[in-house]
């Protein structure tokens, strides 16, 4: 029970400070509490897990702990205090209740099914001889990974050059608990699932769909079994769910600024390409690859070539005109010489 209870201060914190940084990050407008879950679960596990890495060389522990839990609480206050953006759904007609209850009632269904399967599995091999094994010699030193243990060629086989973020994550939880323990290391990936439906249907609702299609679109990956169960799904502790979830959160953003040029989806796309390497190296492909294709959405807004050979366009507009009159006023000088010529000729 008091694991239990130490574990569940842990994720709250992580929650407070992930609530601060969301609004801080969203737009000034009023957002989806679906909306602000998924970057609650995301920019929470960031800042808490770059926070306990950073406070690791200089506080020995507990401060370093205590520190992320103020700023933490600090950051989810201020920010919760300043601007209260949450809104609260809107009416929705008889007709529509009884299929969005229902399928609600599913969904909740799904994530306590993701949840029961992380807790009962163990982790697969990489994530215990990748990633959590380097949350388990910092517990065993005190909390703290030693720089040593990167540079030690004895140990080049649990990859020590692997992204920390994951491993901070289990780190801070273990430190509350007291011990490394891997079952309830476990506990931190089903959020990750529970950030990405939340991406998914609020991506539908602001497409325009009902409440009902958009809860059957938040229920989907539930069905797709390789998202759910085995190497790499939300159960089994590898750091692969949690980049896929912030690599949908950042497509969703670029598609936002493709349709809206909206200054806020490209600072969001941003802090996701960011994110990205911190969880697994492969992140700084799909970085490279959000860059390039923002680079060419941010072309293709500007319309240049489009505009310039659009037929209604102003450039081509512009570009009769000139045709017009250059080709006018090559007419009237050849008139004038032409009358000239024979003028004098006669």
């Amino acid at each position: 029970m008091t694991a239990a209870f130490l574990a569940l201060i842990a994720v709250l914190l992580i929650a407070v400070a992930g609530s601060g940084l969301a609004v801080l990050a969203l737009p000034r407008r009023e957002t989806a509490p679906s909306e602000l879950l998924a970057w609650t679960v995301i920019l929470g596990t960031v800042f808490v897990s770059l926070g306990f890495f950073i406070t690791g060389f200089f506080l020995p522990h507990p401060l370093g702990r205590y520190a992320v839990a103020v700023s933490a609480l600090a950051l989810g206050g201020f920010t919760w205090r300043r601007f209260p953006i949450c809104k609260v759904p809107a009416f929705v007609s008889r007709r529509e209740q009884l299929p969005a209850l229902l399928l609600l009632s599913i969904v909740l269904v799904q994530i306590v099914i993701v949840f029961w399967l992380s807790l009962s599995t163990s982790l697969a091999w990489d994530g215990l001889f990748c990633w959590e094994i380097k949350a388990h010699v910092g517990a065993l030193q005190g909390f703290t990974i030693a720089p040593v243990f990167y540079a030690d060629p004895a140990r080049t086989w649990s990859h020590p050059d692997y992204p920390n973020a994951i491993p901070m994550l289990e780190e801070w939880l273990y430190s509350w608990i007291g011990e490394p323990h891997q079952a309830w290391a476990k506990l931190l990936f089903p959020f990750y699932y529970l950030a990405a439906i939340a991406l998914l249907f609020t991506s539908a609702r602001r497409a325009g769909r009902s409440l009902a299609a958009a809860f059957a679109t938040a229920a989907l990956p539930f069905f797709v079994p390789c998202l759910v169960v085995g190497a790499g799904s939300a159960s089994s502790g590898l750091a692969d769910f949690p980049l896929a979830t912030v690599y949908l959160a950042a497509t969703l953003q670029l598609l936002d600024y493709a349709n809206s040029g909206a200054g806020s989806s490209l600072r969001l796309l941003s802090i996701c390409a960011a994110i990205l390497p911190w969880l697994k190296r492969e992140g700084i492909i799909l970085a490279g690859c959000l860059f390039v294709l923002c680079a060419v959405v941010s072309w293709r807004r500007r319309q240049i070539w489009r505009g310039f050979f659009s037929s209604h366009s102003d450039y081509a507009r512009l570009g009769r005109v000139a045709h017009f009159r250059f080709c006018g006023s090559r007419l009237a000088v050849a008139r004038f010489f032409r009358a000239h010529l024979f003028d004098s000729a006669g």
